[in-house]
C-alpha cells in the first residue's frame, strides 16, 4: 500500500527566471549532464524545472545543501519525470516522487508528493 510522506509545493515567475536567464543561463547550472535533452528551453519549461526541483526537494524536508543535497541529484526526463540521485536517494529511500505542474497567469505552480511504498 502507497502511503503519503511528503508534499512540497513551489511557485516560479516565469517572467522573473527569464529576467535572469538574460544576464546567466542559471537553468544549465542547476541540471545534470543527463538532462541536456531539454534544451535549449523556453523559459516557461525553464520555471517548470526550477519549481518542479524546488517541490521535490521540499517533499525530502532537507532543502537545497543543507544536509549535502544538490541541484542536480534531481533530475527531469524529457516527459517531465523525475528521478533521484545522490543525496536526494539517500534521503529518500524506497520512496518515488511525482510533479503536477499548473499555469497561473506569469507563474508556474509545482506540486510534489513522495510516496513510499511500504
Amino acid at each position: 500500500m502507497r502511503r503519503l510522506v511528503g508534499v512540497g509545493v513551489d511557485v516560479t515567475s516565469i517572467s522573473r527566471i527569464s529576467r535572469v536567464r538574460s544576464r546567466r543561463d542559471i537553468i544549465k547550472e542547476v541540471c545534470a549532464d543527463e538532462e541536456s535533452i531539454l534544451f535549449p528551453l523556453s523559459d516557461l519549461d525553464a520555471a517548470r524545472l526550477w519549481a518542479g526541483k524546488e517541490a521535490i526537494v521540499k517533499t525530502l524536508g532537507t532543502g537545497f545543501w543543507q544536509r549535502g543535497v544538490d541541484w542536480t541529484d534531481i533530475r527531469f526526463s524529457g516527459d517531465w519525470q523525475a528521478t533521484l540521485h545522490g543525496r536526494a536517494k539517500q534521503y529518500a529511500g524506497a520512496s518515488s516522487v511525482e510533479v503536477a505542474f499548473e499555469m497561473r497567469g506569469d507563474f508556474v505552480i509545482a506540486t510534489s508528493r513522495r510516496w513510499s511504498s511500504s
